[in-house]
């Protein structure tokens, strides 16, 4: 049965595995995980550092809340998981890979919201093959940085404020070109490579 289950930290390892890191148990597939801020009983709010290969998990919602002061994986290891959707709202920095259990099925993170000034998101997907793919359905940027890495599948970006920054070649794996909707009403895109997009619409 899904459950909703919040990081509490109080085991003090930033093991994601660890249950004595959870009010209600580790997540598994289909549950709703919160990181808002509650820390242990020293009061402090433990960082996501250790055990992130959930590349396994499909949570119902993943939500990092603006109380959530603190990082989640680095660049060389990501958490690993799939989502039908994601809510950064927190002002640390994390590190995301959309990520399935193996090479053999797609995985998707359904919609991605970003929201908070201070805010850093890098999200990449895992490259799965000329069959399946990884995919980031979609991303609205509200407000806070975006960083899209090398060879990450992104079907759709809404920005309406703040900043988002492409990274290079977000190469889609089932094609040989990746199609992109991009909406921009506030902020700023900036790539250092060419990019293949479907469409780019600006209010006027």
């Amino acid at each position: 049965m899904a459950k909703t289950t919040y990081w509490t930290g109080a085991a003090g390892d930033g093991n994601w595995t660890n249950a004595s890191n959870w009010n209600n148990g580790v997540p598994v597939s289909t549950d709703t995980v919160i990181f808002d801020g509650r820390g242990d009983s020293a009061g402090t709010i433990r960082a996501l550092t250790s055990g992130l290969n959930q590349g396994a998990v499909n949570l119902a919602l993943l939500h990092i809340k603006s109380g959530f002061d603190a990082n989640g994986g680095d660049t060389g290891s990501p958490l690993e998981i799939s989502a039908s959707e994601i809510i950064f709202e927190g002002p640390g920095v994390w590190n995301i890979k959309c990520c399935g259990p193996n090479s053999t099925s797609n995985n998707e993170v359904g919609i991605c919201i970003v929201s908070n000034t201070t805010g850093v998101l890098n999200i990449s997907s895992n490259v799965n093959g000329a069959t399946y793919a990884s995919k980031w359905t979609e991303v609205v940027v509200k407000a806070g940085t975006l960083q899209i890495a090398n060879s990450t599948d992104v079907r759709k970006i809404r920005m309406l404020a703040g900043l988002a920054v492409i990274g290079i070649d977000c190469v889609e794996v089932k094609t040989a070109n990746a199609p992109m909707d991009i909406y921009g009403d506030g902020g700023q895109i900036t790539t250092d490579s060419p990019l293949v997009i479907l469409s780019f619409t600006t209010r006027r």
